[in-house]
């Protein structure tokens, strides 16, 4: 997967259908601390057992650099695609940030 290769402070490119082809430049700010489903109000089950591979996505959160002609245009709802340059190993990793002893589950009341 790609999680691996992310890293703090990473630089970003943020293309908007809304602007056309200018872009928004950013960094890697920090990562969520689980993936959107742990945190989703009906969890997910998998009731027959099998183990199919669940595309599953990792919340981060990306810092708008205030230089880039568009920084204030961003709003909820924008169509974007957004490019990290993950050949760049700025900073910690998602691993390295989010010790997984912190945030292991003690037990699932249900």
């Amino acid at each position: 997967t790609q999680v691996a290769r992310l890293r703090v402070g990473q630089p970003v490119t943020i293309h908007a259908d809304a602007f056309g082809k200018q872009e928004i430049k950013g960094h890697v700010d920090s990562f969520a601390p689980a993936t959107g489903s742990e945190f989703a109000l009906i969890p997910v089950e998998n009731a027959v057992g099998n183990f199919t591979k669940i595309a599953q996505r990792l919340p981060v959160k990306i810092k708008v650099d205030p230089a880039s002609p568009l920084a204030g245009a961003l709003r909820p709802g924008l169509s974007v695609e957004v490019k990290v340059d993950v050949r760049t190993n700025t900073g910690p990793s998602f691993a390295e940030v989010q010790p997984a002893k912190e945030y292991a589950r003690e037990g699932v009341s249900r």
